[in-house]
């Protein structure tokens, strides 16, 4: 019995200093905020009404819009204003997704059957530079 007991202690332990480990490389630690690229570094000067948004995760890289908001609030222009996906592919949910977008006054539309990581990463994109709305 002891010696169960103490292989249970040293598991415990061990698990202790793996916790202790992974916090303090910041792989267990809460998410932090990701800093936001500055959008002149995309020659994009942001007037009034508009928000400038990343997306992670396209085919290629980040997908990066401006999203332009009417006094009332609706969603009156998203225009992409940086991207590396691929030509035929990516860039066809790149064509079309902002043009439903402003339709449906919403980020949320379907994705692009084919460009489904630009897709998400354009989504994600709009939404982010909305989400400063609240902020």
């Amino acid at each position: 019995m002891n010696g169960r007991r103490t292989i249970v202690l040293l598991v415990l332990v061990v698990i202790v200093l793996l916790s202790a480990c992974l916090t303090r490389m910041g792989v267990a630690s809460e998410p932090t905020a990701r800093p936001r690229p500055d959008p002149a570094g995309f020659g994009v000067t942001l007037g009034e009404n508009e928000y400038f948004g990343v997306g992670r995760g396209g085919y290629n890289g980040r997908v990066y819009v401006t999203v332009t908001v009417g006094e009332d609030g609706s969603i009156a222009a998203v225009t992409v204003v940086g991207h590396s996906e691929s030509e035929g592919i990516g860039t066809v949910a790149i064509e079309l997704l902002p043009g439903m977008m402003v339709e449906a006054q919403s980020a949320d539309v379907d994705i692009v059957t084919g460009a489904t990581n630009t897709s998400e990463a354009l989504i994600e994109a709009v939404k982010d530079a909305l989400s400063q709305l609240e902020e």
